[in-house]
């Protein structure tokens, strides 16, 4: 008898940090209906525009695609075609 209610005991905790578990990890991303994480455009704009920035590109004018972004912006003083893909792969013509 006193196994048994050990038995119940260990299983009760064990759920209560699986349970525990899993609402923690739903709290650290916000999600939307998507199921992705709500980052507001403008702050993948911005994420995008220091990504290029950082390829020496300046003055970035960029339109968002399904995945990721594509527009112009100046290198060494001369206009460029540019395209961040979501995996940050980063295509400059």
């Amino acid at each position: 008898m006193k196994k048994r209610r050990n038995d119940r005991l260990a299983f009760a905790v064990a759920a209560a940090l699986l349970l525990g578990a899993s609402s923690a990890a739903f709290a650290q991303a916000p999600s939307t209906a998507a199921g992705q994480n709500s980052t507001s455009a403008e702050e993948s704009k911005n994420l995008a525009k220091h990504k290029l920035e950082s390829y020496g590109l300046t003055d970035p004018k960029l339109k968002q695609l399904k995945h990721g972004w594509k527009g112009t912006a100046m290198k060494d003083g001369k206009p460029v075609n540019v395209e961040l893909r979501e995996d940050g792969s980063v295509t400059i013509k």
